[in-house]
């Protein structure tokens, strides 16, 4: 939908079809008097991230060099860069099929402590914040205490 001064795109919800990431969107502007015809345009791209979100995080608590499994959405593609951020760690997923939403992580020398987690797809994050909540505030539930 769209005026001459403005225009409004809803992002479809197809994790499959549209994964966590960084994407560029333009608009192609046909004018609709066929005399005009001539005079359609593409606009300047924007840049747009789709975030990942965390959808469980298993088990809580979790012991070090335990695996920590993480469900996420949208699912992950096999060609996609996984981080999980625990703390200030990256952690690298083990081996995942082609395309899961379900990501494991071996805990390697982490020290004992309660982190917030954050999962990085093709360098966009998830979101540590509950912005439904007034003021917002951290999501407690993204949040793991290792043994």
């Amino acid at each position: 939908n769209g005026t001459d001064k403005e225009l409004r795109v809803t992002v479809p919800n197809k994790p499959t079809e549209l994964p966590a990431g960084f994407y560029t969107v333009a608009a192609h502007i046909t004018p609709t008097d066929p005399a005009a015809a001539g005079n359609a345009r593409m606009t300047n791209a924007l840049s747009l991230s789709v975030a990942p979100t965390i959808e469980n995080v298993t088990p809580k608590p979790v012991r070090r060099d335990a695996v920590l499994t993480i469900q996420c959405s949208p699912r992950v593609q096999a060609t996609q860069r996984v981080a999980l951020l625990l703390g200030d760690r990256e952690l690298l997923p083990e081996a995942r099929p082609a395309q899961t939403d379900t990501l494991k992580f071996r805990l390697k020398n982490v020290l004992p402590g309660t982190y917030f987690v954050r999962l990085r797809v093709d360098g966009v994050d998830s979101l540590l914040v509950d912005w439904s909540k007034t003021p917002p505030e951290f999501d407690t539930t993204k949040k793991v205490t290792v043994q």
